[in-house]
């Protein structure tokens, strides 16, 4: 994994894929079909837990007074769960790479849809509660928030080895502070 995390999926060599897994080519190819089957299974190990509470997610049960602070919980979780282990960090750190090839951007896409969902979700359902202004198109809206989750996925990315744990935490903390600053009505 530290393999496709340094290298990407394109540039990563099967012997050092091999001798990160301590394994050898025959046994490799007897649980995996080729590098991309290992990539796709490797995200997938690490994603859908992480992503299963993403889709359960039940933006109806929010009300005006608890809206903001239960997104706040629930980045503090994400990001506690995203720093719990280095491969997780080095899968994040995959899947945030807004790589150009194609075999990645397909394996991350469906997680890119999730997101995308949850967070027009999110955007909506705020402004039925009267939590997320209105006065602004929704596409400039979800455009906004997706341009500051990049621009902060992508400053993780490139100072994680730099950041401690609680560091980390305090990014995605600050996420949904800046959310906030961008979505919430002006008073």
């Amino acid at each position: 994994m530290e393999e496709f995390a340094e290298r990407g999926f394109k540039n990563a060599g099967m012997s050092r894929v091999l001798l990160d897994l301590g394994m050898s080519k025959s046994s490799f190819y007897h649980y995996f079909e080729d590098k991309a089957d290992l990539y796709r299974q490797t995200i997938d190990y690490y994603l859908l837990p992480y992503f299963s509470d993403v889709v359960e997610f039940d933006f109806s049960s929010l009300t005006a007074e608890d809206f903001w602070s239960t997104l706040h919980a629930f980045f503090e979780m994400k990001s506690r769960m995203s720093v719990a282990s280095v491969e997780m960090r080095m899968i994040l750190m995959i899947i945030t790479s807004l790589s150009q090839d194609p075999v990645e951007k397909e394996m991350s896409q469906k997680y890119l849809i999730l997101c995308t969902q949850w967070i027009r979700d999110m955007i909506r359902q705020g402004q039925i509660l009267g939590m997320v202004r209105t006065d602004l198109g929704d596409e400039l809206l979800f455009a906004m928030v997706m341009g500051l989750s990049t621009s902060m996925d992508q400053w993780v990315v490139e100072n994680t080895q730099n950041l401690s744990k609680a560091e980390l935490v305090a990014v995605g903390e600050a996420a949904v502070d800046g959310y906030k600053r961008l979505l919430q009505p002006a008073t």
